[in-house]
């Protein structure tokens, strides 16, 4: 006797609430993420997703094209104006790009006749 449960992807399977799923922009058929090796966190870069089966036709599938590397969310709206956000590769690019200053020794070595009042008062 058949299942009147309607299966999906390239196992069979018929759709499961707490699974990630992911629908083919050529053929319209879904897909379990894990059977098609796509990360539900990878699904937000992709802009159209083409299954194994329509990628040896259409090709692989197309990613969105991030318009703000300054900031932690790529796509967010009117962000142009606004700063560059700590950890963001625009922002890591910067930093690796500015020449290091040289800084004041951390510790300083000195004999125990050298360490006196006036040398606190002065250096903290």
């Amino acid at each position: 006797m058949a299942s009147s449960k309607e299966t999906y992807c390239l196992c069979g399977q018929p759709y499961n609430i707490g699974q990630f799923m992911i629908e083919c922009d050529c053929c319209r058929e879904w897909f379990h993420g894990s059977c098609v090796d796509v990360k539900i966190y990878h699904s937000d870069d992709i802009d159209k997703y083409h299954c194994p089966k329509c990628a040896q036709t259409y090709g692989p599938s197309v990613l969105k094209i991030p318009t703000n590397n300054h900031r932690a969310d790529r796509y967010e709206l009117s962000a142009e104006t606004r700063p560059s956000q700590v950890g963001s590769p625009a922002w890591v690019r910067a930093l690796a790009a500015r020449p290091l200053r040289p800084a004041p020794a951390a510790l300083q070595r000195m004999r125990g006749h050298q360490f006196t009042e006036e040398f606190i008062k002065d250096n903290g």
